[in-house]
Protein backbone atom coordinates (compact mmCIF):
# COMPACT_ATOMS: atom_id res chain seq x y z
CA UNK A 1 0.00 0.00 0.00
CA UNK A 2 1.59 3.22 -1.01
CA UNK A 3 0.41 6.65 1.08
CA UNK A 4 0.61 9.80 -0.05
CA UNK A 5 -1.24 13.01 1.13
CA UNK A 6 -3.51 12.73 3.86
CA UNK A 7 -6.98 13.21 1.87
CA UNK A 8 -7.69 13.28 -2.34
CA UNK A 9 -6.80 16.56 -4.14
CA UNK A 10 -7.32 18.17 -7.09
CA UNK A 11 -5.01 17.03 -9.87
CA UNK A 12 -5.59 20.28 -11.39
CA UNK A 13 -4.47 22.34 -8.14
CA UNK A 14 -1.45 20.52 -6.82
CA UNK A 15 -1.07 17.78 -9.93
CA UNK A 16 2.83 17.79 -10.69
CA UNK A 17 3.88 19.00 -7.35
CA UNK A 18 2.43 15.97 -5.50
CA UNK A 19 3.76 12.71 -5.77
CA UNK A 20 0.87 10.48 -7.30
CA UNK A 21 0.48 6.92 -4.87
CA UNK A 22 -1.18 5.30 -8.09
CA UNK A 23 1.93 6.38 -10.36
CA UNK A 24 4.86 5.50 -7.51
CA UNK A 25 2.61 2.18 -7.19
CA UNK A 26 2.54 1.45 -10.93
CA UNK A 27 6.81 2.14 -10.99
CA UNK A 28 7.13 -0.07 -8.19
CA UNK A 29 5.23 -3.07 -9.33
CA UNK A 30 6.98 -2.87 -12.51
CA UNK A 31 10.32 -3.14 -11.10
CA UNK A 32 9.18 -6.58 -9.12
CA UNK A 33 9.25 -8.68 -12.68
CA UNK A 34 11.27 -7.57 -15.71
CA UNK A 35 10.28 -7.88 -19.31
CA UNK A 36 11.25 -11.85 -19.46
CA UNK A 37 8.65 -12.47 -16.48
CA UNK A 38 11.44 -13.26 -13.98
CA UNK A 39 11.11 -11.76 -10.23
CA UNK A 40 13.51 -9.60 -9.30
CA UNK A 41 13.85 -9.60 -5.71
CA UNK A 42 16.94 -10.63 -4.55
CA UNK A 43 17.41 -14.13 -3.63
CA UNK A 44 14.00 -14.95 -4.73
CA UNK A 45 15.44 -18.20 -6.99
CA UNK A 46 18.20 -19.07 -4.29
CA UNK A 47 16.72 -22.42 -2.96
CA UNK A 48 14.37 -23.47 -6.17
CA UNK A 49 15.49 -27.10 -6.82
CA UNK A 50 15.57 -28.17 -10.47
CA UNK A 51 13.11 -30.09 -12.16
CA UNK A 52 14.57 -33.68 -11.81
CA UNK A 53 14.77 -36.48 -14.89
CA UNK A 54 11.71 -38.49 -13.88
CA UNK A 55 9.67 -35.47 -13.55
CA UNK A 56 10.73 -34.54 -17.23
CA UNK A 57 9.59 -37.67 -18.16
CA UNK A 58 6.47 -37.45 -17.30
CA UNK A 59 5.86 -33.89 -18.67
CA UNK A 60 6.98 -34.88 -22.11
CA UNK A 61 4.13 -37.33 -21.92
CA UNK A 62 1.47 -34.71 -21.60
CA UNK A 63 -0.54 -32.86 -24.04
CA UNK A 64 0.39 -29.90 -25.61
CA UNK A 65 -2.21 -27.47 -24.32
CA UNK A 66 -1.55 -24.22 -26.53
CA UNK A 67 -4.29 -24.10 -28.75
CA UNK A 68 -6.71 -25.47 -26.24
CA UNK A 69 -6.03 -22.39 -23.68
CA UNK A 70 -6.72 -20.06 -26.94
CA UNK A 71 -9.61 -22.13 -27.71
CA UNK A 72 -10.89 -22.03 -24.04
CA UNK A 73 -9.32 -18.70 -22.53
CA UNK A 74 -8.26 -16.46 -25.59
CA UNK A 75 -4.70 -16.40 -24.58
CA UNK A 76 -1.72 -18.21 -25.04
CA UNK A 77 1.10 -19.25 -22.84
CA UNK A 78 4.19 -17.62 -22.25
CA UNK A 79 7.16 -20.12 -21.20
CA UNK A 80 10.88 -20.22 -21.33
CA UNK A 81 11.39 -23.23 -24.36
CA UNK A 82 13.90 -25.24 -21.92
CA UNK A 83 11.67 -25.25 -19.36
CA UNK A 84 8.53 -26.18 -21.85
CA UNK A 85 4.98 -24.93 -20.38
CA UNK A 86 4.74 -27.70 -17.57
CA UNK A 87 8.25 -27.27 -16.40
CA UNK A 88 7.50 -23.56 -16.39
CA UNK A 89 4.32 -23.66 -14.70
CA UNK A 90 5.08 -26.21 -12.39
CA UNK A 91 9.14 -25.66 -11.61
CA UNK A 92 9.34 -21.99 -11.34
CA UNK A 93 8.05 -19.85 -8.67
CA UNK A 94 5.89 -16.75 -9.67
CA UNK A 95 4.80 -13.12 -8.52
CA UNK A 96 1.68 -12.56 -9.33
CA UNK A 97 -0.27 -9.03 -9.38
CA UNK A 98 -4.06 -10.15 -8.68
CA UNK A 99 -5.41 -6.47 -7.87
CA UNK A 100 -4.63 -3.12 -8.02
CA UNK A 101 -6.95 0.21 -6.35
CA UNK A 102 -6.47 3.35 -6.62
CA UNK A 103 -8.85 6.76 -6.59
CA UNK A 104 -12.06 7.27 -8.64
CA UNK A 105 -13.38 4.33 -10.93
CA UNK A 106 -16.14 4.48 -13.56
CA UNK A 107 -17.74 7.00 -15.09
CA UNK A 108 -17.12 10.33 -14.66
CA UNK A 109 -14.87 12.97 -15.13
CA UNK A 110 -13.30 13.41 -11.51
CA UNK A 111 -9.64 14.37 -11.54
CA UNK A 112 -8.15 13.72 -8.28
CA UNK A 113 -4.83 13.20 -7.36
CA UNK A 114 -5.23 10.12 -4.94
CA UNK A 115 -4.12 9.62 -1.55
CA UNK A 116 -3.93 6.06 -1.46
CA UNK A 117 -2.67 2.84 -4.20
CA UNK A 118 -3.17 -0.45 -3.26
CA UNK A 119 -2.16 -3.74 -5.06
CA UNK A 120 -2.91 -7.35 -4.32
CA UNK A 121 -0.08 -9.44 -4.87
CA UNK A 122 0.09 -13.09 -4.69
CA UNK A 123 3.39 -15.30 -4.86
CA UNK A 124 3.24 -19.30 -6.20
CA UNK A 125 6.40 -20.87 -4.73
CA UNK A 126 8.11 -23.70 -5.60
CA UNK A 127 9.96 -26.66 -3.18
CA UNK A 128 12.47 -25.36 -0.70
CA UNK A 129 11.19 -21.99 -0.96
CA UNK A 130 11.12 -20.00 2.59
CA UNK A 131 7.94 -17.80 2.32
CA UNK A 132 9.34 -16.21 5.75
CA UNK A 133 12.85 -15.25 3.86
CA UNK A 134 10.90 -13.85 0.18
CA UNK A 135 8.74 -11.68 2.39
CA UNK A 136 12.18 -10.24 4.38
CA UNK A 137 13.99 -9.97 0.82
CA UNK A 138 10.62 -8.03 -0.29
CA UNK A 139 10.30 -5.64 1.86
CA UNK A 140 13.99 -4.72 1.67
CA UNK A 141 14.42 -4.80 -1.99
CA UNK A 142 11.23 -1.68 -1.62
CA UNK A 143 13.53 0.09 0.48
CA UNK A 144 16.47 -0.18 -1.56
CA UNK A 145 14.22 1.06 -4.56
CA UNK A 146 14.06 3.99 -2.92
CA UNK A 147 10.34 3.95 -1.70
CA UNK A 148 9.52 4.78 2.13
CA UNK A 149 5.61 5.60 1.54
CA UNK A 150 4.94 1.78 1.03
CA UNK A 151 3.96 -0.84 3.81
CA UNK A 152 3.85 -4.47 2.76
CA UNK A 153 0.73 -6.32 4.38
CA UNK A 154 1.42 -9.85 4.37
CA UNK A 155 -1.89 -11.66 4.72
CA UNK A 156 -0.56 -15.23 5.41
CA UNK A 157 1.98 -17.62 3.90
CA UNK A 158 1.45 -21.62 3.01
CA UNK A 159 4.99 -23.42 3.18
CA UNK A 160 5.37 -25.28 -1.00
CA UNK A 161 5.08 -28.78 -0.74
CA UNK A 162 5.95 -31.62 -2.49
CA UNK A 163 5.84 -35.80 -2.63
CA UNK A 164 8.16 -38.05 -4.53
CA UNK A 165 6.67 -39.27 -7.68
CA UNK A 166 8.28 -42.41 -6.81
CA UNK A 167 5.48 -42.71 -3.56
CA UNK A 168 4.04 -46.60 -3.79
CA UNK A 169 0.26 -45.13 -3.43
CA UNK A 170 0.56 -43.65 -7.13
CA UNK A 171 -0.03 -46.48 -8.72
CA UNK A 172 -3.54 -47.92 -6.74
CA UNK A 173 -4.76 -44.25 -6.78
CA UNK A 174 -3.64 -44.11 -10.75
CA UNK A 175 -5.94 -47.41 -11.26
CA UNK A 176 -8.65 -46.50 -9.14
CA UNK A 177 -8.99 -43.29 -11.25
CA UNK A 178 -8.44 -45.30 -14.82
CA UNK A 179 -11.47 -47.37 -13.37
CA UNK A 180 -13.94 -44.37 -12.22
CA UNK A 181 -13.20 -41.89 -14.92
CA UNK A 182 -11.25 -43.20 -17.74
CA UNK A 183 -7.84 -42.89 -19.06
CA UNK A 184 -6.11 -40.45 -16.67
CA UNK A 185 -3.17 -38.76 -17.00
CA UNK A 186 -0.24 -38.26 -13.89
CA UNK A 187 0.88 -34.28 -13.48
CA UNK A 188 3.59 -34.04 -10.73
CA UNK A 189 2.51 -30.62 -9.25
CA UNK A 190 -0.93 -29.15 -8.33
CA UNK A 191 -1.52 -25.40 -8.76
CA UNK A 192 -4.01 -25.35 -5.49
CA UNK A 193 -2.74 -23.73 -2.12
CA UNK A 194 -3.37 -26.11 0.63
CA UNK A 195 -2.25 -26.86 4.06
CA UNK A 196 0.03 -29.92 2.29
CA UNK A 197 2.95 -29.35 3.99
CA UNK A 198 1.79 -30.60 7.03
CA UNK A 199 1.53 -34.33 5.88
CA UNK A 200 4.63 -33.61 3.38
CA UNK A 201 6.96 -31.71 5.20
CA UNK A 202 6.31 -32.80 9.26
CA UNK A 203 4.63 -36.15 9.19
CA UNK A 204 6.63 -37.02 6.02
CA UNK A 205 3.63 -38.67 4.47
CA UNK A 206 2.84 -38.36 1.18
CA UNK A 207 -0.19 -36.36 -0.60
CA UNK A 208 -1.64 -37.29 -3.93
CA UNK A 209 -4.68 -34.92 -5.01
CA UNK A 210 -7.26 -36.43 -8.10
CA UNK A 211 -8.35 -33.40 -9.56
CA UNK A 212 -12.17 -34.28 -10.43
CA UNK A 213 -13.30 -31.13 -11.44
CA UNK A 214 -14.63 -30.19 -14.87
CA UNK A 215 -11.78 -28.93 -17.38
CA UNK A 216 -13.39 -25.84 -17.55
CA UNK A 217 -14.77 -25.35 -14.35
CA UNK A 218 -13.19 -21.36 -14.48
CA UNK A 219 -11.48 -22.27 -10.78
CA UNK A 220 -11.83 -18.68 -8.37
CA UNK A 221 -13.73 -17.05 -11.22
CA UNK A 222 -17.42 -15.64 -10.81
CA UNK A 223 -18.62 -18.89 -12.33
CA UNK A 224 -16.91 -21.35 -10.81
CA UNK A 225 -18.71 -24.90 -11.29
CA UNK A 226 -18.95 -28.52 -11.10
CA UNK A 227 -21.06 -30.98 -12.69
CA UNK A 228 -22.86 -33.22 -10.41
CA UNK A 229 -21.83 -35.85 -12.64
CA UNK A 230 -18.02 -35.93 -11.65
CA UNK A 231 -19.68 -34.99 -7.96
CA UNK A 232 -20.80 -38.14 -7.63
CA UNK A 233 -17.80 -39.92 -10.00
CA UNK A 234 -15.67 -38.15 -7.10
CA UNK A 235 -17.58 -39.52 -4.42
CA UNK A 236 -17.31 -43.27 -6.03
CA UNK A 237 -13.54 -42.46 -6.98
CA UNK A 238 -12.69 -41.93 -3.22
CA UNK A 239 -14.39 -45.10 -1.88
CA UNK A 240 -12.64 -47.46 -4.53
CA UNK A 241 -9.01 -45.25 -3.61
CA UNK A 242 -9.50 -46.54 0.11
CA UNK A 243 -10.10 -50.10 -1.25
CA UNK A 244 -7.13 -50.44 -3.19
CA UNK A 245 -5.45 -48.57 -0.99
CA UNK A 246 -6.86 -51.32 2.25
CA UNK A 247 -5.56 -54.24 -0.18
CA UNK A 248 -2.02 -53.01 -0.29
CA UNK A 249 0.60 -54.85 1.11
Amino acid sequence: EVTGPDKDLHSGLFGGAVADPANVLTRLVAQLVDAEGRVTIPGFYDDVVPISPAERAIYDKLPDVRENLKATYNAYPSYDPKLGYYGQLNGTPSCNISGMVSGHVGEGTATVLTSTAMARIDMRLVQAQDGEKILKNLKKYIKDLGYDNVEVICHGITPPSKTPIDTPYLAPIEQATDEVFGKSMVYPNRPSTAPDYFWTSLLKTPTIQVRWCDFDSDNHAPNEHLTLNNYLRGMQLTATVLNKIGSMR
